[in-house]
């Protein structure tokens, strides 16, 4: 089976290997480089409270301690 491009083998090899580089990096660039938009932050305080827990206070869509029936939705 002869080759296409008439190189040798080592440096088809190289070349794909460099194109295949060249192209995770653009979709990296591309998608993954600046995951979150500049106009959507989350205060500080919000992530803390939802990572470590410990809130005080009750938020209001979690039912009342009177109210434990879980089947009940």
């Amino acid at each position: 089976m002869k080759r296409r491009t008439g190189l040798p083998l080592w440096l088809e090899i190289t070349v794909i290997l460099l194109i295949k580089c060249l192209l995770l990096y653009g979709a990296w660039k591309l998608w993954f480089a600046e995951p979150m938009a500049k106009n959507m932050t989350v205060p500080d305080r919000a992530i803390n409270q939802q990572l470590l827990g410990g809130s005080t206070t009750m938020p209001a869509n979690l039912p009342s301690s009177g109210d434990t029936d879980v089947t009940r939705r």
